[in-house]
């Protein structure tokens, strides 16, 4: 899928097209009953984003220059890892057929986000919903849209809090029942 940061200085001054790379998922999860289940996964790659300090440890020296303000470009070599608790709305709502093709779920959890670069840890919330379509009874698309929110330490930026924004598409398998 793809990931976006959201900072002090990318939100108004950075291009959305340059904000976009390229995120990895692998996930783990168990169903406890059709409504609720949980999962653990690991996620990241690379981040771009810009600050306003030259000496900043992901700056990578290049200049970017927006209505006149120079800022440097960021790349935040980083990997997170969660715990989220899931809630099939669709099975809620609509009582549990294995058969249905689309389930809507949405997932909070927390975990910590790392960055190689600077070698920091952050404890950050997570949140967003799963598009689950059945393609067999073993096999399930998934397209989840996905929020991180974090302590601005992570990336060395004076600020409140961050963000990253994802969406990633996958397959799921299913074992067992």
């Amino acid at each position: 899928g793809v990931q976006m940061l959201s900072g002090n200085y990318e939100r108004k001054d950075m291009d959305f097209g340059d904000r976009i790379t390229p995120v990895f998922d692998f996930s783990v999860g168990k169903w406890f009953v059709p409504t609720l289940g949980a999962r653990l996964q690991i996620s990241g790659l690379k981040l771009n984003g810009i600050t306003n300090n030259v000496n900043n440890i992901h700056s990578n020296g290049k200049v970017y220059a927006v209505d006149g303000k120079q800022y440097w470009e960021q790349e935040i070599d980083q990997f997170n890892v969660h715990a989220d608790a899931l809630l099939n709305i669709s099975n809620w709502i609509g009582n549990y057929r294995p058969d249905r093709f689309y389930e809507f779920v949405p997932f909070a959890g927390f975990g910590f986000t790392r960055s190689y670069n600077a070698n920091r840890y952050d404890f950050m919330f997570v949140g967003g919903l799963i598009n689950k379509m059945r393609l067999a009874n073993w096999l399930d698309l998934n397209v989840e849209f996905r929020g991180n929110l974090y302590k601005s330490d992570f990336d060395l930026d004076p600020g409140n809090y961050k963000a990253i924004g994802a969406v990633t598409a996958g397959l799921s398998f299913n074992l067992g029942k």
